[in-house]
């Protein structure tokens, strides 16, 4: 899943330049003849004006920077036609799978899906239910959460996770990053008397499935 689409090369635009030197030479990597097992790559990287343009310099060769991966066999694209976008205006839209099989997601300078806040919101959270072809949000009002102010003047949520029922929230612009959780799914909220120092200042977490089941040790990874 990308949320770049075709800013990724807009001129002017350095958001998603930091990325480019992992993400273009996993794409490249995967644009191969054979994989390391075996199969038939029938998915090849899309031309350059296409929109979800990864890297110029994977379509100009067929030699990868790297042997091909075991785990990421192909990369698959899909088409245009099929992105459904609702909540317009909103970004950042960190995201976490509940235990009781919604997805926790939250926004950034936005009034959330329709019917929308009233006012615009620096931080909103909203609960995600169904499939991708048909799907239901709902806009979770959280006095103890929802924030005020447009880019770095209000605070954003960068991180959600969800264990043993527990939600779990780091929210940036807080004069360095600060931690809060929800024992009711989102809808009141405690925050730590803490902060984070040494400029960690957007710090989000590594998700392991449903609930955080699949975490194959005991600690969470930031």
């Amino acid at each position: 899943m990308t949320r770049a689409g075709k800013s990724w090369k807009r001129k002017g635009n350095n958001h998603y330049g930091v990325l480019a030197p992992f993400l273009e030479p996993v794409a490249a990597s995967v644009k191969m003849k054979r994989d390391s097992l075996g199969g038939v790559n029938t998915k090849p990287i899309p031309p350059a004006d296409e929109q979800f343009e990864v890297s110029t310099r994977a379509e100009q060769s067929d030699d990868p920077p790297y042997p091909p991966s075991p785990i990421i066999r192909r990369i698959e694209w899909a088409p245009a036609s099929t992105i459904v976008r609702k909540a317009r205006g909103g970004d950042n839209w960190p995201i976490t799978w509940g235990d009781d099989d919604a997805l926790y997601t939250a926004y950034g300078d936005g009034r959330g899906f329709k019917p929308n806040v009233r006012r615009k919101l620096s931080m909103g959270l909203c609960r995600v239910t169904g499939d991708p072809q048909e799907f239901l949000v709902v806009n979770l009002r959280s006095p103890t959460a929802e924030g005020l102010g447009d880019g770095k003047s209000g605070v954003k949520a960068s991180g959600m996770l969800m264990v043993d029922g527990l939600l779990y929230m780091l929210v940036r612009n807080a004069k360095n990053s600060q931690l809060a959780w929800s024992k009711d799914r989102g809808r009141t909220w405690t925050w730590s008397d803490w902060k984070f120092q040494t400029s960690f200042g957007y710090p989000t977490f590594l998700n392991f499935g449903r609930n955080y089941d699949g975490a194959r040790d005991s600690f969470v990874y930031i």
